[in-house]
């Protein structure tokens, strides 16, 4: 986002399209980093927690979630400091430090949302009996000791008969 301007110039100068190239990678960005947020928003919910993991999903609904939600908290912030508040005058230098505490306060927010929203949706389909889901405080699948449903016994453990 940052350099693709410059990139976009030489790269286009360098195949002869120059300003045409700029133009297209002005428009081609925002889909490209919309997709690289998202993906990376993923890739944080598969390797950040403390649980096995079967499968591998390229987008989840977290990410959709916490990636349309992170984009409306960013403008949302935006809008809001540029129009209603005056923390310059209010705090000084200092205001630029408190701005970006703010926003990563709500960038979390908005990540826990779309985790959230991850594991309610897989603890859903525990309780429908999709063999892969994992239930509510359950780390993995089909784990001994730790039933893989809600009600289910332990397939290891012997119950004597009545």
């Amino acid at each position: 986002m940052v350099f693709g301007g410059p990139i976009g110039r030489f790269l286009g100068d360098t195949v002869g399209m120059g300003d045409v190239a700029v133009g297209i990678w002005n428009v081609a960005q925002w889909p490209v980093a919309l997709v690289f947020l998202v993906f990376g928003i993923a890739l944080l919910y598969y390797a950040a927690p403390a649980v096995e993991h079967r499968k591998w999903y390229w987008v989840t609904p977290g990410s959709f979630v916490a990636t349309i939600g992170w984009i409306a908290m960013s403008l949302g912030l935006r809008f809001y400091v540029s129009h209603f508040s005056n923390y310059s005058t209010t705090y000084g230098s200092i205001a630029g430090v408190i701005l970006l505490l703010l926003w990563l306060y709500l960038t979390g927010l908005v990540l826990l949302l779309g985790g959230e929203v991850n594991a309610e949706i897989e603890h859903a389909a525990a309780a429908r009996g999709a063999p892969t889901a994992k239930a509510k405080g359950e780390t993995a699948p089909g784990v001994a000791g730790v039933p893989a449903h809600p009600g289910q016994s332990d397939p290891d453990r012997v119950l004597p008969r009545c």
